[in-house]
Parts: C-alpha cells; sequence; structure tokens
C-alpha cells in the first residue's frame, strides 16, 4: 500500500495503489483493459461534455465502476488528476469547490465579493480546458454551484 503523500500527490497515491493491484490481480487487470478499451473507443480525450457525459456514466453504471472525483485546489493537483486518468486510460472527475477555487487564484487575493474565488475558478477551468486533451485524459468538469455565487462561465 501507497502512504498517502499529501494533498497534491493525493490521487497519484490512489493510482499507484491500483496499478500495484493491476500487477498482482490478473482478473483486475482484465477488467480495467476492458474498461479502457471501451473507453478509448467511446470517448476521447479532453474535457467530456453533455452526451459523452452520459455514455461515461452509462458505461460505469453497465460494468460496475466509480469514477474518482477530485477536488482540487492548484495547477498541481489539477496536472496530477489528468496524469493519472490518462495513463489508466480512464475518465475522472476534476471537482472546484468555492474553498479550491479560493486557493487556486491564491492567498495574496481578497475574497471580497467572492471576486478571488469566482477569478480561480475561471482559472482553474481555463487550465483544465488548455490542457486535457495534451495530456490524452478524459475528464469531466464539477463545479460546486451555491445560491448567490457566481460559477465559472467556462
Amino acid at each position: 500500500m501507497v502512504a498517502d503523500l499529501g494533498e497534491t500527490d493525493t490521487f497519484r497515491s490512489v493510482i499507484y495503489c491500483r496499478l500495484n493491484i493491476n500487477s498482482v490481480n490478473p482478473i483486475f487487470t482484465t477488467f480495467a483493459s476492458s474498461i479502457s478499451n471501451t473507453m478509448s473507443k467511446l470517448i476521447k480525450s479532453g474535457v467530456a461534455t453533455g452526451d459523452e457525459v452520459q455514455a461515461i456514466f452509462q458505461l460505469a453504471k453497465e460494468k460496475g465502476f466509480a469514477l474518482p472525483a477530485v477536488n482540487v485546489t492548484s495547477s498541481s493537483t489539477v496536472n496530477g488528476v489528468m496524469e493519472a486518468a490518462a495513463k489508466l486510460n480512464a475518465p475522472a472527475i476534476i471537482q472546484f469547490s468555492n474553498g479550491g477555487c479560493l486557493y487556486f487564484a491564491g492567498k495574496a487575493l481578497t475574497n471580497e465579493n467572492e471576486k478571488a474565488a469566482i477569478l480561480g475558478g475561471i482559472a482553474g477551468a481555463k487550465h483544465v480546458h488548455a490542457l486535457a486533451e495534451a495530456y490524452g485524459a478524459t475528464v469531466i468538469r464539477s463545479e460546486e454551484r451555491r445560491v448567490g455565487r457566481v460559477s465559472s462561465p467556462v
């Protein structure tokens, strides 16, 4: 088992555990390979939207697997999720909470009227859109939505 290396490497740690399981469990390897082959035929890399998201959810339901949903707070955590998703050829959900968006913007900004959180969310969403396809990852973006708060338009 791989120890949790902190927020930045948490998802990578989980993935390394899965890779270690794959090497000793041929049934799991076959199952993961089956999902991976289906995914590559079904969904292109990049940010999945609309019908692509529904197809991913349907495949997960049919094959009985869960999608990791990772709360991100920086470009490093986003990149870690995309790197792991690409290596496994498996989709992942990248989640932005209000606090994560604020952290993404940086501690030096004031969050008066939620401006820093909004800017962080926009910057994070643009980062995901700019790099997901380059990483070869299929990701689904998810933002926290609260009454009275503006979500990123990207």
